[in-house]
């Protein structure tokens, strides 16, 4: 049986780092129900919506088409996406709530 496409992506970018690291990092992080970005997201529901939850929106997608269509551009368009919500919400010293995560995924 073949590996899915994205453990292919994956152990060609992180080399050294495991599969499993990366999915992690993933499931505790990013889509973790009660996590920074899923709340963050549901602000699309609100009046006032956060400024990145399109961003977020469109991170989850690609995200999605990575893991489940097996289309390696979504993983680029995802770390692309985190990125601009990162540069949404980062203040004067260059932080935002999603550096960390960035910094986990960090290539």
């Amino acid at each position: 049986m073949d590996k899915p496409i994205f453990l292919e992506v994956i152990a060609k970018y992180y080399g050294d780092r495991s599969a499993a690291q990366i999915l992690e990092i993933l499931s505790s992080e990013v889509l973790r129900p009660d996590g920074l970005i899923l709340v963050r997201l549901s602000s699309l529901l609100k009046p006032r919506k956060e400024d990145e939850a399109d961003n977020l929106l469109k991170a989850r997608q690609y995200l999605y088409r990575f893991l489940i269509l097996g289309e390696a551009s979504g993983w680029f368009g995802f770390l692309r996406e985190l990125t601009s919500a990162h540069e949404k919400r980062k203040d004067q010293r260059g932080f935002s709530p999603y550096l960390p995560i960035l910094a986990k995924l960090r290539i």
